[in-house]
């Protein structure tokens, strides 16, 4: 059943989840037709700013060296245009990349509310070097299709922000060095007749000591993971709905590294947290809501794992809520539970699970000395 699935889902290695952020992307475009935008610049100071609109618009922006900046806009009219790409690498010190595409085209099919602009519409930064910083959007909502944005930045105090709308996007973020921040927001909300936002996909890489990953998706049965290695970091992760009807969505946490700490929020049915954190004194924080009784096919429950590994004062806290409805739609009163899931290996450990719900498992593993354990479960019944 689910909890099986979830259950061998929580068991695989995490590292075979995301290996590496994918930069090398394949590139076939039919360069005889549409606008192409080519700047290669070397040496100290440089500009470069490029504005594309019509259809099949590409864009090359090369740059060495320090003191460099980049703009590049995209505008795409043509609902049958098929390829939007920006390309930018930049080499030095304090580099800055903005790259902004948007699809106004509109294509509306009645009976398939998720046809529209389809094809490539990718966009890339790649940065080395020191105090670089990377912000990327891709709309507005009428831009429907897959589309795939990347950012890869290497050295110290970089900044990485991420923004896209619709459906089976993909985001990916990779930051080696210091005192990174890396921001993805995926679907800010569709048009009216649009199908809510589904399987979009958000990846944070991060490397080094004192990073901040955020990570926020809307919609259904979205993907989310932050991959974090080092000290005192920080891993946000919010996914679902403000009216918590949101439904099989996943989010995922591993941090190694003393002194870190992540928060997960759910919002809505079937969703699944998972925290992963093997090294000394972290945090960890799941909260999961549920205000119905679920969205059919899918029942209203959920689960939540967390796992700290490595030694002395972790703390872990899950908060589970869900409304029981005994006769939903005149049908089998709705049983299905939440399921939490605290796993400590060491000393001086602190667990709490708070559970609200028709049925709760809750479930906490400590081994070492000093342990606290502290489980709450109540019930709460939609009365007719």
């Amino acid at each position: 059943d689910v909890y099986k699935r979830q259950l061998l889902v929580f068991l695989l290695p995490v590292c075979a989840l995301v290996a590496q952020v994918p930069i090398d992307r394949p590139i076939d475009l039919a360069l005889d037709d549409g606008n192409i935008g080519i700047v290669d610049q070397v040496g100290n100071g440089n500009d470069a700013s490029i504005d594309q609109q019509g259809e099949d618009t590409y864009s090359f922006i090369m740059q060495r060296e320090v003191g460099n900046t980049a703009t590049v806009m995209q505008t795409a009219i043509d609902p049958d245009a098929n390829e939007v790409l920006s390309i930018v690498s930049q080499t030095g010190s304090r580099n800055v990349a903005t790259v902004t595409q948007i699809h106004t085209a509109e294509w509306h099919d009645p009976d398939n509310l998720y046809t529209g602009p389809q094809g490539l519409v990718e966009a890339y930064v790649f940065q080395t070097g020191d105090d670089n910083a990377a912000t990327q959007v891709q709309g507005p909502d009428n831009k429907l299709g897959q589309v795939i944005m990347i950012t890869d930045q290497s050295g110290n105090k970089n900044i990485a922000e991420q923004e896209q709308n619709s459906y089976y996007n993909e985001a990916y973020i990779n930051q080696t060095g210091n005192r990174g921040v890396a921001k993805q927001y995926q679907d800010r909300g569709l048009p009216v007749g649009y199908i809510e936002a589904t399987s979009n996909l958000a990846i944070i890489d991060q490397g080094g000591e004192e990073n901040e990953a955020y990570q926020v998706q809307n919609g259904h049965a979205n993907d989310v993971y932050s991959i974090q290695t080092g000290k005192g970091n920080y891993s946000h992760q919010v996914q679902g709905n403000e009216d918590a009807t949101s439904w099989v969505s996943f989010a995922l946490v591993t941090q190694s590294g003393d002194g870190s700490a992540a928060d997960q929020t759910q919002l809505g049915s079937v969703n699944y947290a998972v925290i992963n954190q093997t090294s000394n004194g972290n945090e960890a924080m799941q909260y999961q809501e549920n205000t119905g009784s679920g969205v059919n096919p899918y029942h209203a429950s959920n689960s939540a794992h967390i796992t700290q590994q490595g030694g002395n004062g972790n703390v872990a806290e899950q908060t589970q809520i869900i409304e029981f409805d005994p006769s939903p739609n005149g049908g089998v009163p709705d049983m299905y539970p939440n399921v939490g899931h605290i796993f400590q290996d060491g000393s001086n450990n602190e667990a709490y699970q708070t559970q609200t719900g028709g049925y709760n498992i809750g479930i906490v593993s400590q081994t070492g000395n000093g342990n606290i354990a502290n489980v709450t479960q109540n019930q709460s019944i939609i009365t007719p």
